[in-house]
Order: structure tokens, then sequence, then C-alpha cells
């Protein structure tokens, strides 16, 4: 089964934005893009370090997946960071 969207993920750090721009098309043609907030979750491989939840497509709808230092270096943030994008 096809999916009624896909995904377009544009290569920003995730730090500068906090947002991921994310391209949704429905069945409909003309879908209007949409940016989704970044989620972050604490590593419990790395304490202290933060990284984000980054939506994928999986089947039929969009599911997160913590992506870690180890898939894209640099991308987990330190608590310090962390605390000063949630101000």
């Amino acid at each position: 089964m096809t999916p009624p969207f896909s995904l377009d993920e544009t290569c920003q750090p995730f730090w500068l934005t906090g947002n991921i721009r994310t391209v949704i098309q429905a069945e409909k043609p003309g879908a209007e893009p949409e940016s989704l907030e970044i989620q972050w979750q604490e590593n419990k491989a790395s304490p202290g370090r933060f990284c984000p939840l980054v939506p994928f497509v999986e089947g039929n709808k969009l599911s997160p997946r913590l992506v870690t230092d180890d898939d894209v270096p640099d991308t987990c943030i330190s608590r310090a960071e962390y605390k000063d994008i949630k101000q």
C-alpha cells in the first residue's frame, strides 16, 4: 500500500532551526509544505546528550525515530544547548 503522503527532509542543522522542513503531500494535488517541530530526547546510551526524534515514513504513517551521533555525526546536543533552545 502506498502512503497518502511523502516525506522530504531538508538537511539543516537541527539546533539552528528547531524545525525540520517536511513536505507532506496528500492525495490531493497542491498540498502545502508543513514544518514539524523537532522533539528532543535524552540518549540513554550517552547521558547528558539530547538527540532529535525525526519523523520518517513507515507504511502509511509518520513515525519518529531517534537520530544519534552514531547515525549522523554531531547531531546530538549537550544539556546546556538543550536548555537554551527550550527557553
